[in-house]
Parts: structure tokens; sequence; C-alpha cells
């Protein structure tokens, strides 16, 4: 197999890699539409980490949303939390601003772990792409948000606001 063959194998899955990632960041915008979210997808080479932004209008307050996906084989560890955390710790509106980390093969006990010590508000959610099938917050989310309540189907999440669901 030549150089060359080997290149441009290199760049086709690359390049295929590339449109998986992008099919997964449209998805995961649809799927929060129906949370009551407005994002749009931002991410490219030069996302800085954003794959997503918009709001998160609630009936008490309106969040700006600053989102990060990743469709990946494994879990997702801490590193990548700690890598969103200096993204988050960036926005211009601290105090508006919720970061909303989505997976779609989850996330390690040790990303959980370091969910715990950001001091961001941050939802980590597990999801594909019809449904969200976990979430936890941060406490500064659980702070931002104590209005929000989570309820579990037989393989969803289920989301209420002040008792209200979200679900559209």
């Amino acid at each position: 197999v030549s150089t060359q063959s080997m290149g441009n194998r290199v760049r086709h899955e690359l390049t295929n890699m590339a449109l998986v990632g992008k099919a997964f960041e449209l998805s995961t915008a649809a799927l929060l539409s129906k949370f009551r979210f407005s994002v749009r997808v931002c991410g490219g080479a030069n996302d800085r980490g954003v794959d997503f932004r918009g709001v998160w209008s609630l009936s008490d307050q309106q969040l700006d949303i600053l989102g990060q996906c990743k469709n990946e084989q494994k879990a997702i560890g801490p590193r990548a939390l700690r890598e969103f955390e200096g993204v988050l710790a960036s926005a211009t509106d601290n105090a508006r601003t919720l970061g909303v980390f989505v997976s779609a093969s989850g996330f390690t006990t040790a990303a959980y772990q370091q969910l715990t010590r950001c001091r961001f508000p941050m939802l980590l959610l597990s999801a594909n792409e019809q449904q969200i099938v976990g979430l936890r917050l941060s406490s500064a989310a659980q702070s931002k948000l104590p209005l929000l309540q989570v309820g579990r189907g037989v393989d969803s999440i289920a989301l209420y606001y002040d008792g209200v669901p979200l679900q559209s």
C-alpha cells in the first residue's frame, strides 16, 4: 500500500468521523429543543470547546447555554470535563451561563467525581439521538436550578421545572 493511498484513507476516515460528530451535534440540538432549550450548533475546527450555544428559557429565568458534545465509543473521563470547565471559566457572563456536556457513551465514575468538584453550573447528559438516558448536575447547577426535577422512565429521563413537564 502506497503512502499516498494510506494518506487518502486516513483523510477519508477523519472526514467520516467529523460528519458523525456533526450529526451528533445536530441531533443533540434537536433533542434539547424538546426540553425548551433553544440552541444552535456552532462547532467546528475553531470552536474553542463549544459545539452549541443558546438559551434555556424557564418559568423564572433564562440561562445562557454553552455545550459540548462527545460521540465516542468509550465513556467520557474527567479530563474532558476539566477542559470544558476552562471553557466555562472564560464565559462572558458566568452568572447566567450553564454548561451542558452531552455524551453518547456516558461518563466514567472519575468524571462524575470531577463533577462534584466543579465550581461551575454544569449538566452532564447521556443521550442517544432520541432521548436523554442519564443526567447529573454539579452543585452549582443544583443551586442555580432548585426547581428542576428529574424523573426516570423505563429507558429515558423526564424533566420537570417547578412541577411542570419540560418536554414538548
